[in-house]
């Protein structure tokens, strides 16, 4: 009869409707999934990346140790200080970051240091000199640093006025770092390279921070994970709100229908 097929075309549209506003929800759901997980990961292996210990002694301040598999930070002033240079094509990144994290593995070593802090350093845009040689760089030509009067060299010679301080980091069996000041640096980096120098926060001529480079057969280069800003993830709230929205219209389309049946009807 008439009040049945009313009856059955009501149905009908709310059954619509619940599909459309179940598919809408699934499909939010899936895309604040994925902007959950939107991370990139950079190496010093990747695109024009390098990675380079430097030492700084009076013999040797002109050797290049690009080729090694390790890297070393280490101050003891007057002996064998070491810095680590690392650089991240970051290029293909898009930015900006929201997060930035630098992951760095241990190299076994037996002076290996337990504990204890490092120091990162980010080489300023403004020095021109991200291009450094992984094959060339050396102690005495190395960009962002200055040396001592004398004929030693030391570790804790990074130029402030050339690199910016970005904190200083935990040594662990795989020590990650993350700060303010990394994030806004690699935010404000204009030509796709950015340089991390490493450096030992402590005089100590019997330890020293060793971590595998890009060349290790085994071990992790260092790293840089992103999370680059996408598009906002919908809140819990945002998503009922939706639901709630499109079943009023369901509700406001079948009561349209009745009405415009009854007026016709009479």
């Amino acid at each position: 009869d008439w009040s049945s097929d009313v009856c059955s075309s009501d149905l009908k549209i709310m059954f619509t409707f619940v599909r459309c506003i179940t598919i809408a929800i699934v499909l939010i759901m899936l895309l604040a999934a994925t902007n959950r997980l939107e991370a990139t990961t950079i190496t010093t292996a990747d695109l024009n990346g390098a990675d380079s210990k430097v030492l700084g002694e009076t013999n040797q301040g002109n050797t290049n140790y690009g080729s090694g598999s390790d890297l070393n930070a280490q101050d003891a002033t007057t002996g064998s200080s070491w810095l680590t240079f690392l650089r991240f094509d970051i290029s293909n990144v898009s930015d900006p970051f929201t997060s930035a994290v630098l992951e760095l593995t241990d190299f076994p070593h037996g002076a290996q240091r337990v504990g204890g802090n490092f120091k990162i350093f980010g080489l300023k845009d403004s020095e021109n000199a991200d291009n450094w040689g992984e094959s060339t760089i050396t102690y005495q030509n190395a960009p962002g640093l200055t040396f001592p009067s004398g004929s030693g060299f030391a570790s804790d010679e990074v130029d402030l006025a050339k690199a910016d301080v970005l904190g200083t980091a935990a040594h662990l069996s795989v020590s990650s770092f993350s700060s303010a000041a990394l994030i806004t640096f690699l935010n404000e980096d204009t030509d796709g390279l950015v340089t991390l120098i490493l450096s030992d926060t402590v005089v100590d001529g019997f330890t020293a921070f060793f971590w595998a480079s890009k060349e290790h057969a085994t071990l992790a280069a260092p790293t840089l994970v992103f999370e680059a800003s996408g598009a906002p993830v919908p809140e819990p709230a945002t998503v009922a709100l939706l639901g709630i929205g499109l079943a009023g219209l369901a509700g406001a389309e079948v009561r349209r229908r009745r009405k415009k049946r009854a007026v016709g009807k009479s």
